[in-house]
């Protein structure tokens, strides 16, 4: 089993971002490519000018997902189809349904990135 911390990509970076993710973090993508840094500090690096991205870790950003959107979001398991899939769960007393990922997944990692791809689309709509 493998307990290294999984950050976001830089896709879901970018929607963080635009979704008005701002919890201190260590590492940032920077300009359109992929570059990951290192900062001494934790800062809201969405908040520097430019193409600078936060790079939570999946965890951080799925917390933050449920507390501040109010959206949970989690990857269930099809033990027949041997498939992961990502469920979304908006709460509120209006909304009672869950939105299902519609492909399957190889793994929990893919499942969640997607489904947190998803729910931060309907979090900025």
């Amino acid at each position: 089993m493998n307990n290294k911390e999984i950050h976001v990509s830089l896709k879901t970076a970018r929607l963080l971002k635009q979704a008005g993710f701002n919890v201190p973090c260590h590492e940032y993508y920077m300009r359109k490519k992929s570059w990951v840094f290192l900062s001494r500090d934790k800062r809201d690096h969405n908040a520097l000018p430019g193409d600078a991205y936060s790079r939570p870790t999946m965890s951080l950003a799925l917390r933050w997902l449920l507390y501040e959107r109010h959206i949970h979001l989690y990857a269930d398991f099809d033990p027949y189809w041997q498939k992961w899939y990502y469920v979304i769960r908006p709460i509120s007393n209006s909304d009672c349904c869950n939105l299902d990922s519609g492909p399957a997944y190889l793994t929990c990692e893919h499942a969640t990135e997607a489904g947190l791809q998803q729910a931060l689309r309907l979090a900025i709509a």
